[in-house]
């Protein structure tokens, strides 16, 4: 199965490709700890959100928080944990609440499981989307389990923009 989409939210989405370059150098195992590696962004006002923007086709600014720790063993295997909300300004648009581990093994196989994507209905407070469970990403696509409407939709605007589009 592959992503149809090729639009990905995640500010830490960056982070995880910058680790995940190093993971080649890991030599030989050694017998200690990882390095853990801890960031709070408080708040951060992405102006304009470049995102809702192309997903929505509306200009608006959108308040991020986000918590990440990054856990790195000499061999190579990297963890990296991330808890991030979302909110436009705009209450037509949905919040974005996520808090998933990305796992990398020695080999460079990534693992993503726990909640990537919650979207909530800022007028209603519905859960538009709940993806959950595992995703294992291999060089045939995506090995999916647990509901992840998100990874298989082809459009993605009913989920993140509720308030545009008519209810059904």
């Amino acid at each position: 199965m592959t992503v149809n989409h090729a639009v990905v939210r995640l500010t830490s989405a960056a982070v995880v490709a910058a680790l995940a370059a190093v993971l080649p150098q890991a030599g030989v195992a050694q017998a200690t700890g990882p390095t853990v590696t801890r960031s709070v962004v408080v708040e951060e006002t992405l102006s304009p959100d470049e995102f809702v923007l192309e997903v929505c086709g509306i200009e608006v600014d959108t308040v991020v928080t986000e918590r990440t720790v990054t856990m790195e063993w000499p061999d190579g295997r990297l963890r990296h944990h991330v808890v991030v909300t979302y909110v436009p300004a705009d209450e037509r648009l949905a919040v974005e609440r996520d808090a998933f581990t990305d796992s990398f093994a020695a080999d460079g196989t990534r693992t993503t499981v726990g909640l990537p994507i919650r979207l909530i209905d800022q007028t209603t407070g519905r859960i538009v989307i709940r993806d959950a469970g595992r995703i294992i990403f291999t060089d045939d696509g995506l090995d999916i389990h647990g509901p992840h409407p998100y990874a298989v939709s082809t459009d993605i605007a009913p989920y993140y923009c509720p308030g545009l589009f008519p209810s059904s």
